[in-house]
């Protein structure tokens, strides 16, 4: 049953990468802290109308094609996050800062390996009686971070990415509330 009462749905708590299908149960790795704008999905159509020559009002429209991008930004700036908004392979990062013995991280960015791995993203808010998780099965970077390095301002990467539809079903992406 649907819930009736309303209650303001505001802020976000995660966002990352999954695996798992449709109904869970899935694994989470989170990308770290995302900037006070949280994350942005955008749903884009071309309607089609229909004009008689009778009159300047449309008769009918249809929605020819749509496209949905989720676009984010983080305030964590270490390799591993650049890599994934890049959508590199994970062999592009190689040395591990965080390891018991740290290694220098180096992080090569291959013209041709931009964007050519697909993700499955998901975005996680409070909602109205639980958390609410949005999951995004399939999305390739489409817009690369820019990197600002300056005196004045930290580090924050902000993506877009495409979302594209499930082969089998069509799904571009679901909704889950929890209790």
């Amino acid at each position: 049953m649907a819930i009736t009462a309303q209650r303001s749905i505001i802020g976000i708590t995660a966002i990352g990468s999954y695996t798992g299908a449709k109904g869970g149960p899935y694994v989470k790795t989170s990308w770290g802290l995302t900037q006070p704008a949280g994350a942005t999905v955008r749903h884009n159509t071309n309607v089609v109308e229909q004009n008689s020559g009778q009159s300047i009002v449309v008769v009918h429209s249809f929605i020819d094609s749509g496209s949905a991008e989720l676009e984010f930004g983080l305030i964590n700036g270490v390799l591993e996050t650049l890599r994934r908004m890049m959508g590199l392979a994970t062999g592009a990062l190689v040395g591990d800062l965080a390891g018991g013995t740290p290694t220098m991280e180096t992080l090569t960015v291959n013209a041709s390996g931009l964007g050519a791995v697909e993700q499955s993203l998901y975005i996680t808010t409070p909602g109205p009686a639980g958390p609410r998780n949005y999951y995004f099965p399939h999305s390739a970077v489409r817009g690369l971070p820019e990197l600002v390095q300056a005196r004045s301002g930290y580090l924050e990467p902000r993506a877009r990415f495409a979302i594209y539809p499930d082969p089998a079903t069509l799904d571009l992406y679901w909704i889950e509330d929890s209790p």
